[in-house]
């Protein structure tokens, strides 16, 4: 009997990507074909050393280090492992040894000069650069793109700068967004929901500035908007509610109270100044909501305009509005959006098949690396 291919899962500690993770983990988990080990980069380790100077500066480091850290620790109890599955760039910062000895797949939602675009909304304050410094950090990227055996990009946008910013062929790219687990997120409710209750817009986004709620709460704060909910889903609000406005600081991701809100809403608004790929429209789509967006990072690859949502211009308080006064007074509107967008969904962001197409990528690089040890 063939001996199961075991598979190692490394995690950066990041929001969405971090969610994308622990929704393949449920999924990839339960396989009877393959062993799956999972590793987590803690936000905050317990290492002492990794929490010294240099390594505490910067997340690029004690990434680097913390998975370092945890591969030793496996392979040390005897692990073993014909390929390893890594969300971020920044885990790979000192595993090269084992990296161009165990075959890497790296699933990436942004490259460094696209991060470069939106260096304010995420926290890297734009500093005088170095030249040799640039050069250097440019060097070590192209480097750990160039010893993936594969790279997994979420979006074309990505996948155009791995090509043209990094030089890396096409023949070792496959798009793969994240996926949602469409067994728990979204049923087709909307067309049954009742016409005579409160319209309700929904707004999911821990970096309430960076994604825009503030735009959203303006004009829920408008008296024409008086007699609609807004519902928000983050964690830095600073302000005082008003009576149409509720706020949810303490949301787990997945959680069933998180799906309520979904089921319950009506509309997905998110006006968010930066981003890549967010989950969060991803969840909005399955549960057959029209979503109203701004054309920023990938979104051009998920919102169609006028076909599953809207988009709008960056910090444009009343196109929101006038766009949200659109849908609310348009039932059949939004149930043909939403009805676009849970089709999409189903079509792109599956996460059992796309969950599939990462098994197999991981399959065909961990034998092509026993053949060539043979």
């Amino acid at each position: 009997m063939n001996k199961k291919l075991k598979f190692l899962f490394i995690s950066a500690p990041f929001s969405g990507i971090e969610i994308f993770q622990r929704n393949l983990c449920q999924v990839i988990s339960k396989r009877d074909d393959i062993e799956s080990i999972w590793s987590w980069v803690d936000v905050n380790p317990k290492d002492f050393f990794i929490n010294l100077y240099p390594f505490s500066l910067n997340w690029t480091f004690k990434a680097g280090m913390i998975a370092k850290s945890r591969i030793k620790e496996l392979e040390k109890n005897g692990e073993v492992f014909d390929a390893v599955f890594i969300n971020h760039l920044t885990p790979l910062a000192f595993i090269r040894k084992f990296r161009r000895r165990v075959p890497t797949i790296l699933s990436l939602d942004i490259t460094p000069p696209l991060l470069a675009n939106y260096s304010t909304w995420y926290q890297y304050k734009k500093k005088r650069k170095f030249p040799l410094f640039e050069k250097f950090k440019y060097l070590m990227t192209r480097k750990a793109y160039n010893d993936a055996a594969f790279l997994l990009p979420w979006s074309e946008w990505v996948r155009e700068s791995l090509i043209m910013d990094y030089g890396i062929g096409p023949e070792k790219i496959e798009i793969i967004p994240p996926g949602i687990n469409l067994h728990q997120w979204g049923r087709k409710t909307n067309a049954a929901k009742k016409e005579n209750r409160k319209i309700k817009i929904l707004f999911v986004g821990g970096e309430f500035l960076r994604k825009g709620g503030d735009i959203l709460f303006k004009v829920a704060c408008r008296g024409d908007f008086q007699n609609y909910e807004f519902h928000f889903v983050t964690k830095d609000f600073q302000g005082h509610a008003m009576p149409n406005t509720f706020f949810y600081d303490k949301m787990e991701a997945n959680s069933d109270s998180l799906k309520a809100l979904y089921f319950n809403a009506d509309i997905f608004a998110l006006p968010t100044r930066a981003d890549f790929s967010p989950n969060a429209i991803f969840e909005a789509m399955a549960f057959e909501l029209p979503v109203i967006t701004t054309n920023v990072g990938s979104l051009s690859e998920t919102i169609r305009d006028n076909e599953n949502g809207f988009f709008i211009p960056l910090n444009d308080e009343q196109a929101l509005a006038d766009r949200l006064l659109t849908l609310i007074h348009d039932q059949a509107l939004r149930l043909r959006l939403g009805r676009a967008g849970r089709k999409l969904v189903e079509e792109k962001f599956n996460l059992e098949k796309n969950a599939e197409r990462i098994i197999f990528h991981l399959k065909k690089v961990a034998l092509a690396n026993k053949a060539k040890m043979v």
